[in-house]
């Protein structure tokens, strides 16, 4: 249903069609030229600056013919050849199938074809199409990948006159190449893409500063104490449970990628490596850094750096096809820098392949149960306001399943280190959670339809609130009341519903589970939330004063508040190990001290430099 096309055109570029005219209006005749050798017999000018040429404008043009009817000059017209006619015959044009036809078989149908589908369907697709059907009654191509349009931020088209313009140069020149491959790479095909500057900072901040701090966490820590990854890798099943499950999605990871490539699904292996990424910084580091600090002489401080590199080279590994330049920077001081050996670059590397021994399918689910119920935890921490530096009693774990209960019950310590609480206590599957709701009438919805009897109603629900509430929390969405003999099904919209929290407690609640934390401080809680702010403020004490992330440090103090000699006295050991303290000592004068300041607790303190960690 395409119809006729126009097959030249009066443009510069193409291919120029060979067709000479001849220059005597009283002739008219015209000839056409069957190929290069032709040209040259029967050129009578132009020829010795056409040679050399490809047959396009302006060196075509230049040549002339001798009319073979009337004897004159003929010249070749200005057309040009359609440019989707001469694209369409490039699986016939470029590889060799006049000259070699095995060589052609080869190449043909080609695997992908890759273009703007709104303004290409109906041309060069259709042109592929139409001429392999022709020439050999087969598809030119195995897939084909058609994407929608590159907008402004705005959606608008992007236009030099209007100014929203953005050059490549430029583009690269301020956000860097990688990160708009990984822009590309990233947007569903089938809707335009709203491409500019502030995209770009959204992405690079996103995913290229977790994937390169990440990196730049290994590099600074692994050299502290010189860490070389072993030859041979530790058996995974010699590894700790939490590496095995970050190892587990590794290979999960890597699965999912090798088949969006291979699906052609660029977008899901964008997906893959935004969740692992943030698996491996915002869970698996975070939750292992005190192993990272241990030393060369710790063995679970070695499995660790083990891990997190064969983490780190197997995810530049799979990322190097969309964002070369920035994995390559990774290899070279990831791997190279200490194996010289190695492939020279990351491109030369193998690409990864799934080690399906290292899959935990169970491990991966009781772990993604365990962030699950981390996060509720912080949601509720943070509708108490009480921050997470305040230590707190305990947090009550009500799981959907089994399996996730089990998990709640294997990874309890890490739970509650996470989310500083004491103890962690798991109830029975399926136990609802201990929030109740009060309901009201919505006037809104209710009133035009209830008139004269909404008061009669009002009443009814206040006395039906229990009921009400345990059907909402099972998930039902209508609730039948009887009013006066009538049954009147209320639907969740006819409803207001108020949170009733039990006393001392905060809860946060999804389908898959709930948590609740107990928001009753002690004396004691307290001191250790002081003694925990102090730390932080000690932290970034050290950081200001221009400290080395491997500095030991002699650590003086002075104070009239009592609480913080009790502090150091009950968590000296914390507190030195966290801040590489050699020492902790009060002292009457201390030289270049600084105030520190945690709610109504004051004191002075001074760092001393004593050596490097290692």
């Amino acid at each position: 249903n395409m119809h006729d096309w126009m097959i030249s055109k009066k443009r510069f570029w193409g291919l120029a069609l060979p067709i000479w005219v001849c220059d005597n209006p009283n002739c008219g005749h015209w000839d056409v030229i069957g190929g290069r050798e032709e040209l040259k017999a029967r050129a009578v000018e132009g020829w010795a600056e056409f040679e050399g040429h490809s047959p396009h404008r302006p060196w075509i043009d230049g040549v002339k013919i001798k009319c073979e009817k009337c004897g004159s000059t003929a010249t070749r017209v200005k057309d040009v050849g359609n440019p989707w006619l001469d694209a369409g015959i490039v699986p016939y044009s470029t590889v060799k199938y006049n000259s070699d036809r095995e060589y052609w078989k080869k190449w043909m149908p080609a695997d992908l074809v890759l273009e703007c589908f709104p303004g290409q369907f109906r041309n060069w697709f259709y042109s592929l199409l139409a001429t392999s059907t022709m020439m050999e009654n087969i598809a030119p191509f195995k897939t084909l990948l058609g994407h929608a349009l590159v907008r402004d931020e705005k959606g608008n088209e992007m236009h030099k006159s209007t100014g929203n313009a953005i050059w490549f140069e430029d583009a690269a020149e301020k956000m860097g190449a990688d990160v708009m491959r990984w822009i590309y790479c990233g947007q569903d095909t089938t809707v335009n893409l709203n491409f500019g500057y502030n995209v770009a900072r959204e992405v690079r901040g996103k995913f290229f500063n977790t994937l390169w701090n990440t990196y730049a966490f290994y590099i600074n820590y692994a050299r502290i104490i010189n860490f070389v990854p072993p030859a041979e890798p530790t058996p995974i099943e010699k590894r700790p449970d939490f590496d095995r499950w970050i190892l587990s999605n590794l290979q999960l990871f890597v699965k999912k990628v090798r088949t969006a490539f291979e699906d052609f699904n660029i977008r899901a292996a964008v997906r893959a490596a935004e969740d692992f990424m943030e698996d491996l910084s915002n869970w698996y580091i975070r939750q292992s850094r005190r192993r990272f600090w241990r030393g060369d002489d710790d063995a679970d401080s070695q499995l660790a750096y083990e891990t997190l590199y064969e983490c780190l080279y197997t995810t530049i590994r799979l990322l190097a096809p969309m964002i070369p330049f920035v994995t390559e920077e990774i290899y070279q001081n990831l791997v190279r820098s200490f194996n010289p050996q190695a492939p020279e670059s990351i491109h030369h590397t193998d690409f990864p392949e799934v080690k399906e021994n290292w899959i935990d399918e169970e491990l991966s689910a009781q772990m993604k149960a365990i962030t699950l119920y981390n996060g509720l935890g912080l949601s509720a921490r943070e509708r108490s306001k009480i921050k997470v530096r305040q230590p707190l009693s305990r947090l009550i774990v009500g799981p959907a399943s089994k399996i996730d209960a089990e998990a709640a019950r294997r990874f309890a310590d890490m739970l509650e280190d996470s989310l500083n609480v004491k103890k962690i206590e798991v109830m029975e599957p399926g136990t609802a959670s201990p929030v109740s709701y009060g309901v009201k009438p919505n006037l809104k919805t209710l009133g035009s339809r209830m008139g004269s009897r909404l008061k009669d109603l009002g009443a009814l629900i206040a006395q039906e609130q229990s009921y009400i509430s345990e059907r909402r929390k099972a998930g039902d969405e209508t609730f039948t009341l009887n009013l006066s003999g009538e049954s009147i099904i209320l639907s969740k919209d006819d409803l207001l519903f108020e949170e009733v929290m039990p006393e001392g407690l905060v809860v946060a609640d999804e389908g898959s589970g709930w948590v609740a934390v107990d928001t009753v401080l002690t004396e004691d809680l307290r001191l250790e939330g002081l003694m925990r702010d102090l730390l932080r403020n000690l932290q970034v004490m050290r950081k200001n004063v221009g400290l080395e992330v491997e500095d030991r440090i002699a650590l003086s103090w002075n104070s009239n508040d009592n609480r913080v000699g009790e502090i150091f006295n009950r968590w000296a050991e914390f507190v030195s190990s966290e801040l590489l303290c050699t020492e902790i000592k009060q002292a009457d004068e201390i030289e270049n001290s600084q105030e520190i300041k945690v709610g109504d607790l004051t004191a002075q303190f001074g760092m001393l430099k004593t050596g490097k960690l290692g």
